[in-house]
């Protein structure tokens, strides 16, 4: 019997296609059809996935294909094409076969084969390796990078170096341009030059000759670049410097080429080829120009008539790189110390409108400072305002600064609105005050602060010429005295200092470095309580502590003179200049009171502190309220006192003249 081909779902291994079905006799009345769940429905169809085509399974979806014909004939409108019919019959007797109890029987009909997912991992693993094969090349970089890699390790002799250096310049030999710009090729190269020899060297250079710019602008090739400088010899950095010249106002504002430009720039070239690289940005007649370029105040000498138009390309390349970020490159900071010592005021007041906001950035370098306080100098009040806000978040790492320092007390000495100022920095600094105590930089910047300007004992010749100059140019645009600026910055910078010394005062003491700073304090801060309580804890510190063997340093002597006069000698004054705010401080008495109260006269008087002594008895002379009581216990050890002189100590002899 020709089996009744079903109208349903196809749950056979090949998918879910649909066939059609007619019923083998008409229904005489339609039952309503059963309804089924959806998720009951998708529970039933995968049970009769996993079953076996047996006849109970068939069973099963002729009556689940029953309930859903009886959904779709509700559903659906009745079909009067004689045609369709006829064709429907066609189909059903030559792919549907009624079983014994009249009921259809599917044909189940397997579909292909599932991959795995490790099957498909591996095809694609393959498809990768025949795609690299077919690049170019691919040979020589796989065998370059396995030499790379043996290259890599830290344990390995000198031969098998060499060994490994040599096998990686046979592979990679007049192939060098071709494989470059690859990012692994560019290691195996850098490894190539940083380990091979004078002659390797120079014949990768050979090799890239004339793309070097090219290869500085690479993402990976410019670290090769940098390999060349960083371990050519001389002679290989001047071909490398030879390849950029003529490129440099291009390549300064290239994201990649940059970079190369400011390490050869930093670290690699000398004083004359420096000039040669900033020339070209005066124009491109001197970027041609493969000669010697002297500075600009030189050129300016030289070739008066181009002035204009030389200051106008340069401003316009400094201006392009510090727009594009490039305010740190130090070939900037030479170009616009250049510039700004030569400008004009029209042009001066460009750099400021340029730099006031990115002031910060440029301070760590010895141009870069110079260009600051030249700034900070010539702005106006308002422009001041704006570089202070642009330094107040980094005010510890300027203060901490080799040259950044130096920026910051440009401030400090020529800013008028010292309300504004201390009330953005003095918080900043209290934050980190001891760190910038033991810091020598920002020690340098608080004695510049405590005595009212540079000091050539405490600073050297460059340093004081600059915060000098600064002096000098800031009065064009400051009104306020300096003796006035400098109390209203003392009035909120030395509790904090004097605060903070007093908690470090023993390492302090210890430290010769930072003992002058604690003594600037002394004699410079206003007077004030916490002033008088630092001064007992050193005065306790020195004597009551114990014998001067034990408790002065090499340097305490000096420092504890200087306290004892009120202030330092100066050789144009002929003699003491003394501190008007430390006077009232009455330091000689207080230190005689506690020598003589603790047995320390003598002993003072016969060590290296003997010179102490012998200010404590000058200082008699000037006002020492009680001198009997000191007199009277260095006279009761005198012999102590002869014995040292007789031994050398000049000081003790003075003393002893002072006692007749």
């Amino acid at each position: 019997m020709p089996a009744v081909k079903r109208r349903g779902t196809d749950y056979s291994a090949g998918g879910s296609r649909r066939v059609k079905r007619q019923a083998s006799a008409p229904a005489s009345t339609p039952k309503p059809p059963k309804q089924v769940k959806p998720q009951q429905q998708v529970k039933q169809q995968q049970q009769v996935k996993q079953q076996p085509a047996n006849q109970e399974s068939e069973d099963e979806l002729d009556e689940l294909d029953m309930s859903s014909d009886s959904d779709n004939s509700s559903s659906e409108a009745p079909q009067d094409d004689d045609d369709d019919d006829s064709e429907d019959d066609d189909e059903e007797d030559a792919n549907s076969q009624p079983d014994a109890a009249g009921q259809s029987q599917i044909q189940m009909v397997p579909g292909p084969p599932k991959e795995t997912a490790r099957e498909s991992h591996i095809k694609q693993k393959i498809a990768q390796q025949e795609r690299k094969q077919a690049k170019p090349h691919y040979d020589i970089l796989t065998q370059a990078k396995s030499l790379w890699s043996s290259l890599n390790k830290k344990k390995l002799s000198r031969k098998e170096r060499e060994k490994l250096v040599g096998e990686l310049f046979d592979v990679c030999r007049d192939n060098v341009c071709d494989i470059i710009f690859k990012h692994d090729a560019s290691r195996c190269i850098q490894a190539a030059f940083k380990y091979g020899t004078r002659e390797q060297r120079l014949q990768i250079l050979r090799e890239l000759e004339g793309r070097i710019p090219e290869l500085a602008e690479s993402t990976y090739g410019k670290f090769l670049v940098v390999k060349m400088l960083l371990y050519g010899d001389e002679k290989a950095r001047a071909l490398v410097v030879k390849e950029l010249r003529g490129k440099v106002r291009k390549m300064i504002r290239h994201r990649e080429a940059a970079y190369v430009v400011e390490d050869a720039f930093r670290e690699y070239t000398s004083a004359a080829q420096q000039d040669a690289l900033v020339g070209e940005l005066y124009g491109a007649e001197f970027a041609v120009f493969q000669g010697q370029v002297p500075p600009l105040h030189d050129l300016l000498k030289q070739q008066p008539a181009k002035r204009d138009l030389i200051m106008s390309n340069l401003f316009a390349a400094i201006k392009a790189s510090v727009e594009k970020g490039s305010a740190g490159f130090t070939i900037i900071h030479r170009a616009l110390v250049y510039y700004i010592v030569e400008a004009n005021a029209t042009e001066r007041l460009e750099v400021i409108d340029l730099l006031r906001e990115q002031l910060a950035e440029i301070v760590h370098t010895r141009d870069g400072v110079q260009v600051a306080a030249r700034v900070i100098a010539h702005a106006t009040a308002k422009d001041r305002k704006l570089i202070m806000k642009a330094f107040k978040p980094h005010t510890f790492q300027a203060l901490t600064d080799e040259y950044g320092w130096m920026a910051m007390a440009a401030l400090f000495l020529a800013v008028d609105d010292t309300v504004l100022m201390t009330k953005a920095f003095v918080p900043e600094i209290q934050a980190k005050v001891l760190d910038l105590l033991e810091n020598r930089h920002a020690r340098k910047f608080f004695l510049t602060v405590l005595t009212g300007g540079p000091q050539r004992k405490y600073l050297v010749d460059k340093e004081v010429d600059l915060l000098t100059l600064v002096q000098e140019l800031k009065q064009a645009t400051s009104k306020k005295d300096d003796g006035t600026r400098s109390r209203e910055v003392l009035d909120q910078l030395a509790p904090v200092l004097l605060a903070a010394a007093t908690e470090n005062l023993k390492g302090m003491l210890a430290d010769p470095n930072a003992a002058p700073l604690l003594l600037e304090l002394l004699l410079h801060a206003p007077e004030s309580q916490p002033r008088e309580t630092l001064v007992d804890a050193i005065i306790s510190s020195f004597v009551a502590a114990g014998p001067p063997s034990r408790t002065l340093s090499s340097h305490s002597p000096r420092f504890l003179k200087t306290l004892v006069q009120g202030g330092h000698f100066d050789k144009s004054a002929g003699g003491i200049v003394r501190s008007p705010t430390f006077a009232t401080a009455d330091f000689p008495q207080k230190l005689a009171t506690e020598l003589v109260a603790n047995d320390h006269a003598a002993s003072w008087a016969a060590s290296d502190a003997s010179f102490v002594i012998l200010a404590l008895l000058e200082a008699h002379e000037q006002g020492l309220k009680d001198k009997q009581p000191l007199k009277q216990a260095l006279l009761e050890h005198k012999h102590s006192i002869e014995q040292a002189a007789n031994k050398g100590n000049k000081g003790s002899k003075l003393v002893l003249d002072l006692l007749e």
